[in-house]
């Protein structure tokens, strides 16, 4: 059961009712029930697992604040404990391929995102931030709380906590935003992400098949769909926990308007990049210790960033990709944010930053290091005779007239979306007239021009 089936919808409308209609303490309990129900419905196998990992690091986080001389042993511990188990399940099929009893064995969904989320629990405690949580219920809550326990965003314990042990009452504004945000999100992945998901798997599946703008449009097509497929979750996940009073924090912040790549991952998947530097930059010294250490700091973060995502060698390429193109921006470039009055060189920095984080996509969405170089090198065949170049490619990776007119309008629309977002005025027009008519815009093109069926999975449940 995900956002996007139909099953969630009288799931949600029964947690939801049954919210508001109880006690604080009820509240608590129900919305637990609801998240382990969740869980076990999508992955009952590691149903167990997950409730070990629930009791144990509730254990450690109290053992660890109380036992101050075995402090640093019982986090060793713990953490190890956290970190073997990921890698485990993220690489043991790099290890032992041809193991019919382990190939049984998948990684536990959302395995990833809630053991980040312990780790940073447990990390804060060891440094001294805050008191260990002594409420079973406010701490298995917020651990399984399903609106994200999937694919994040992943959250702190300083932020989530608070609002679980004194659940806010109800509100109309909330409920408005929670529900326009569920559209946005649903338009991202109904319409957007899974229209062209169509064509973008179909090249990357059969590389060799394809030549020309085929392969170029394939690769900017990839950029829509991973930032509509992933922002569309997480706009979901804080629309859905809006209606239930919790408010998550912001996982997107339209990265595709950022005019250099250190602001494109303060607007990327937040949630894992602020993650990545507070545990992992900051700990190998950060900028503190001369440029050149930064530099190796910074290309090490970006390639752990690449190997939790999975264990080929595209993936760590992503990474380094990113890390040296951060390291040339600081080297020779400085300062790369542009005053507000310059808005060409803007522009154009904008482009170049999509162009260069389209690249990167590349190596991460093709199956092997070679297809991605196929990609590189085919990709303007043919690109002499433009009318010839872009017809055939249309065809080649079968996207019709109608069809582009389609995907043409659903990026027109995204775009206003973004824009407005990106501006400020997305949140201050939430009651306007203007504003209901877009939303209601919305929801007729995500009945209209959502592909129905089988729900698709989301891309990010994969890690």
């Amino acid at each position: 059961m995900q956002f996007n089936s139909l099953w969630f919808i009288p799931f949600f409308a029964v947690v939801y009712f049954a919210n508001w209609h109880v006690k604080e303490r009820l509240r608590q309990i129900i919305l637990l029930s609801a998240s382990l129900i969740f869980y076990c419905i999508n992955g009952k196998e590691y149903m167990i697992l997950f409730l070990f990992l629930i009791l144990s690091s509730f254990l450690f986080g109290m053992a660890i604040e109380r036992n101050t001389r075995k402090k640093k042993l019982l986090y060793f511990l713990a953490i190890s404990v956290l970190i073997g188990m990921l890698l485990f399940f993220k690489y043991y099929r790099s290890f032992f391929p041809d193991n019919s009893v382990l190939t049984r064995w998948i990684m536990p969904i959302g395995f990833s995102f809630y053991t980040f989320q312990i780790i940073a629990y447990l990390t804060d405690l060891y440094r001294g931030g805050g008191r260990a949580e002594r409420d079973i219920v406010s701490y298995s809550l917020f651990i399984s709380y399903f609106p994200y326990v999937c694919s994040g965003p992943i959250s702190r314990a300083n932020q989530i906590l608070p609002q679980i042990k004194t659940l806010p009452k109800y509100s109309s504004e909330c409920f408005d935003r929670g529900i326009k945000e569920i559209l946005c999100g649903y338009f991202k992945k109904l319409v957007v992400a899974d229209t062209i998901a169509v064509y973008v798997n179909n090249v990357f599946s059969n590389i060799n098949e394809f030549t020309g703008f085929a392969l170029l449009l394939a690769a900017f097509l990839f950029s829509i769909q991973i930032y509509c497929d992933f922002s569309g979750y997480t706009d979901m996940a804080i629309g859905y926990s809006r209606l239930l009073g919790i408010e998550l924090s912001v996982n997107f912040k339209t990265p595709y308007f950022s005019s250099s790549i250190t602001e494109f991952w303060r607007r990327w998947h937040i949630s894992l990049s602020s993650w990545f530097r507070d545990y992992v930059y900051i700990p190998l010294g950060g900028n503190r210790k001369g440029r050149f250490r930064q530099y190796c700091n910074l290309l090490i973060t970006f390639m752990v960033s690449g190997i939790w995502h999975g264990d080929s060698l595209t993936f760590i390429v992503w990474g380094g990709i990113h890390g040296a193109l951060q390291i040339i921006e600081k080297q020779f470039m400085g300062s790369v944010a542009v005053k507000k009055e310059n808005k060409i060189q803007k522009l154009i920095n904008t482009i170049i930053v999509f162009i260069l984080v389209t690249c990167a996509w590349v190596f991460f969405k093709a199956n092997t290091i070679s297809d991605a170089f196929y990609v590189f090198q085919n990709m303007f065949d043919g690109i002499s005779n433009l009318s010839s170049y872009i017809t055939i490619g249309f065809h080649e990776i079968g996207i019709t007239r109608k069809v582009l007119l389609v995907i043409i309008m659903n990026l027109f629309i995204l775009f206003i979306v973004d824009l407005s977002e990106f501006k400020g005025t997305k949140e201050n027009a939430q009651n306007s007239i203007l504003s209901y008519s877009f939303y209601s815009l919305l929801l007729v093109v995500i009945i209209l021009f959502s592909p129905k069926g089988v729900a698709s999975q989301f891309v990010y449940f994969q890690f």
